[in-house]
């Protein structure tokens, strides 16, 4: 279950969305169109998934919609630090689906680190509405290193905690000067990462496909490859590991993959197609195919 917008937030604090509409006509031919929810990573905003959501309208015909969660972009932030958490981050997603009307529909989640995890625990909460998974350095595991993101949950806990033992002692003033405020509710919001209390066993994935892009020296969420390769589809699922890049580099532009030409990422293939024993070997070779961008 996840809760309704609290009535103030939902009334005063609105935030924004893009919804881009089905092309007309598309360049390729499409046996059915889909619908993709696009979701940024943390400190990110919905601009960084705009290539590659009007490249799949453009192509082949796909409604999409891009979102900036609270705190991001052009979304304001909530009014207490402390309520900038990924449970509102989910409840934010399912407003915003319920909105557009896409409630009752199967998805395909594309999403960036961060928001990684709020596409599992919402496909959690709704497992038949997720019916494919776009994720490009992905968060939502735990990790066996000392990663920065590790490093980051142990810094920001003990920060959050005492803001909140100042606040309570008659400092409300010092929390809300603005540079503090979104320190504090960014930090907030990545008390629980890296894997931001996803379920580890992702039986609900189970048949899912899913398309990968992890970096090889990621130091914030490291490139976990037989993970996503043994959930979902697992030998149909299509897991790209680019090995000069860093967290960074693969969040800032993910569309210089070349995703949107990986049609099975984003739709199925036509009846013949889908019953082609060969699909693993198909998307073995679509994911030879795709180019190496450059840091």
């Amino acid at each position: 279950h996840v809760p309704p917008l609290r009535a103030d937030m939902a009334a005063a604090e609105r935030y924004f969305y893009l919804h881009l509409a089905a092309s007309g006509k598309p360049t390729q031919r499409v046996w059915n169109r889909a619908k993709v929810v696009f979701l940024h990573g943390w400190m990110q905003s919905h601009e960084c998934w705009i290539d590659t959501a009007t490249a799949i309208r453009d192509k082949y015909g796909h409604e999409s919609l891009l979102l900036d969660f609270y705190g991001h972009g052009r979304s304001p932030y909530p009014r207490n630090f402390e309520d900038l958490t990924p449970e509102l981050l989910i409840t934010q997603l399912r407003d915003v689906i319920e909105e557009v009307g896409w409630q009752d529909q199967p998805l395909v989640f594309a999403a960036i680190s961060l928001g990684a995890s709020v596409a599992l625990r919402y496909a959690e909460i709704f497992p038949q509405q997720a019916s494919r998974f776009v994720l490009v350095a992905p968060s939502g595991s735990k990790e066996r290193i000392p990663t920065l993101a590790v490093a980051s949950r142990y810094l920001s806990n003990p920060i959050v905690r005492m803001a909140r033992t100042l606040k309570n002692f008659g400092l409300k003033l010092l929390m809300h000067t603005w540079p503090t405020f979104r320190m504090l509710a960014h930090l907030n919001l990545i008390r629980t990462t890296p894997d931001y209390r996803v379920c580890q066993q992702l039986k609900y994935l189970d048949g899912t496909m899913l398309t990968v892009f992890l970096g090889r020296l990621d130091m914030i969420h490291t490139a976990q490859e037989s993970k996503w390769k043994s959930v979902g589809r697992r030998e149909g699922n299509i897991v790209v590991v680019k090995p000069y890049h860093v967290h960074a580099s693969m969040c800032i532009n993910p569309e210089s993959f070349k995703l949107s030409e990986i049609s099975i990422a984003w739709h199925e293939e036509e009846e013949e197609n889908r019953k082609n024993p060969n699909a693993a070997a198909a998307a073995a070779a679509a994911s030879k195919l795709l180019p190496r961008a450059k840091l």
